[in-house]
């Protein structure tokens, strides 16, 4: 439904990460609400220095995806231990030779497991690589649709644009957002593990985004992320730890927590003590706060919806979207 309670005439494309680790919660979840996806990312095929791509493909649940209707990408990523490598970015942008073995690994990788593309999750590269990688994705993103594969391309949020910001400016959107068919917005970590208690995404903080993004991107190319986790951040030390809906609606039972609702950031919070005397602050997302968001992604007519990630989601969230946002098939 639409802010004046109406049906939405036009459908919204859904995106949902899957990750391949074995993860069977996501894959359970997958199952139950497919009808709510348009498109199933399996995360993560890293890249090397080399342009040679890691992991192999579940043929069997690509299928089963395909017998849902729902289209499968692959996600190929920078992310290599525990963190994403500028320095494996920033060879394969300084070499043809070698952008051109990861293009034909990756197409063939494609090709051979019946995928119908790839989302480009390559992050923290050098912001002077920025016109680099702007040529690089157009290279990739024509190659790709000559063969018939749709490619998206995760992009981290920003309010404005800093050539020089750490892991933003490498990203010029326009350049990004006229090379590819769908962008999806990171639009999560306004607040992180490190930083003070508050919400992954509130909406003020969205809206900033948006605004930015669409002055840039085509709306009918952007999907919004939509993050399914929150943070409980212990107060003497303030290293917050992930917790997902299901884990902070536990916590608030465990310890008793009134559970409150921001009226600015349209974000739940509570606060508990636990058995060792430590405050904690708890920030996570629910039905509402998620509603909240696609309302937003509504208002600038944005293409779709990228939820991080089903194994972090629950089903009162899945049955909010299969009843209420119509969802397109691509």
């Amino acid at each position: 439904m639409n802010l004046f309670g109406m049906p939405d005439s036009q459908g919204m494309e859904v995106l949902a990460f899957l990750s391949v680790n074995g993860e069977e919660k996501g894959l359970e979840l997958f199952r139950r609400f497919h009808r709510g996806l348009t498109y199933l990312a399996l995360f993560h095929y890293p890249v090397n220095a080399k342009g040679e791509i890691s992991g192999t493909i579940d043929k069997a649940l690509v299928d089963e995806a395909h017998s849902f209707g729902v289209k499968v990408l692959m996600v190929l990523s920078n992310f290599v231990g525990k963190q994403f490598n500028p320095f494996i970015m920033r060879s394969i942008l300084l070499h043809r030779d070698i952008q051109e073995n990861l293009l034909q690994n990756l197409t063939s990788m494609l090709q051979q497991n019946q995928l119908d593309g790839v989302n480009l999750d390559l992050e923290n590269m050098f912001a002077e690589d920025r016109e680099l990688f702007s040529a690089f994705v157009a290279r990739l993103a024509g190659a790709l649709r000559a063969v018939g594969k749709v490619v998206t391309l995760s992009v981290p949020a920003k309010l404005q644009d800093d050539r020089q910001a750490h892991w933003r400016g490498a990203f010029d959107y326009h350049a990004l957002g006229q090379a590819v068919d769908r962008v999806v917005l990171m639009t999560y970590e306004e607040h992180w593990a490190a930083s003070a208690p508050g919400p992954v995404a509130s909406t003020p903080w969205v809206n900033g985004v948006l605004n930015y993004a669409t002055s840039q991107i085509s709306p009918g190319k952007l999907y919004l992320g939509l993050p399914m986790y929150g943070y409980d951040w212990p107060m003497h030390d303030g290293k917050g730890k992930t917790v997902t809906h299901t884990r902070a609606l536990h916590l608030a039972s465990r310890y008793n927590a009134q559970i409150a609702w921001d009226d600015v950031m349209q974000a739940p919070h509570f606060t508990y003590t636990d058995e060792q005397g430590v405050v904690h602050r708890v920030w996570f997302e629910h039905v509402a706060s998620a509603q909240a968001k696609i309302d937003l992604a509504r208002q600038y007519g944005l293409k779709g919806l990228a939820v991080w990630e089903m194994k972090l989601t629950f089903p009162e969230f899945w049955q909010y979207i299969i009843n209420n946002v119509p969802v397109s098939k691509a």
